[in-house]
């Protein structure tokens, strides 16, 4: 099959998954992906988060693709039956978040004429927004069964293994370090990695919250413990992150979290207040 290939993406996540995230201006674009398609669908369908850290609303209004046609559409329920209908953009609030998934909003990639999508393949896509502008993302097709490893894409016609014993590396330190700070076989279910910049999320009995991590000379090492501050672009700041590496960490953390447990992820929340670690 003929598509646009790409060569890993940049952005690697330590979780059993391995989303990817994008960030322009203040919105963030994160795990942008598709399902296989039977050989006979005319066409496929995209879905994504979008999430507003500005003050400002924005809008997604076109979608550029390598298919025949790209539109927006949701589905709505009506008289107990659903179906979709397009539409000419979907709103994002300020400091919100927007969810294409199914059975909601969603891209429509028109024009696959007996191409159909198959996992492992990667495809370009160029966003636009009315006040952010445009952002080439990269959708990933990934397996439909959400038993298996459906954002594990070290199978992905590539040999990664390379990275991916690089990426295990780097948790497995992380994880340690964690661990021996706090005196206490916490579990480490999130992590987000960029560059010499770490965020956990830790459990340890019905207590939880998040720690921040550098990277310094080859070692990491625990900077400190927060709760809800180390999900946010400004307590990301407050630490000097950068604007590009606070988008991309708060990317991760969003898909990564999203994936547990409603009553894990909301542990990590629970801690109260900065401490730093020295």
């Amino acid at each position: 099959m003929i598509r646009i290939l790409i060569t890993l993406a940049t952005l690697l996540f330590a979780s059993p998954a391995l989303p990817h995230g994008y960030g322009v201006g203040d919105l963030i674009v994160a795990h942008p992906h598709s399902f296989p398609t039977a050989k006979t669908a005319r066409s496929g369908i995209g879905y994504l988060t979008l999430m507003n850290n500005g003050d400002a609303a924005d809008r997604l209004i076109e979608v550029r693709s390598p298919f025949l046609r790209a539109t927006l559409h949701e589905t709505v329920v009506e008289d107990g039956i659903a179906r979709m209908i397009g539409t000419d953009g979907f709103d994002i609030p300020a400091q919100s978040r927007v969810t294409l998934e199914p059975g909601g909003k969603h891209i429509m990639f028109m024009g696959l004429d007996g191409d159909p999508l198959e996992v492992g393949e990667r495809f370009l896509v160029t966003l636009v927004f009315e006040r952010a502008g445009e952002i080439e993302v990269e959708f990933w097709i990934e397996e439909r069964d959400p038993d298996a490893p459906a954002m594990d894409h070290s199978q992905h016609g590539a040999d990664h293994s390379d990275a991916s014993s690089a990426m295990e590396g780097e948790v497995k330190a992380v994880t340690i370090v964690l661990r021996r700070r706090m005196q206490a076989q916490v579990e480490v279910p999130v992590l987000a990695l960029s560059d010499d910049l770490a965020v956990a999320g830790w459990v340890y009995g019905n207590h939880g919250g998040r720690a921040f991590l550098r990277k310094t000379d080859g070692t990491w090492a625990l900077a400190l413990l927060s709760g809800a501050s180390l999900a946010t672009s400004s307590g990301l700041r407050a630490q000097r992150v950068s604007p590009a590496q606070a988008q991309i960490l708060l990317a991760q953390i969003h898909v990564a979290e999203g994936s547990l447990p409603h009553a894990q992820s909301a542990l990590l929340d629970r801690f109260q207040g900065t401490l730093i670690v020295r």
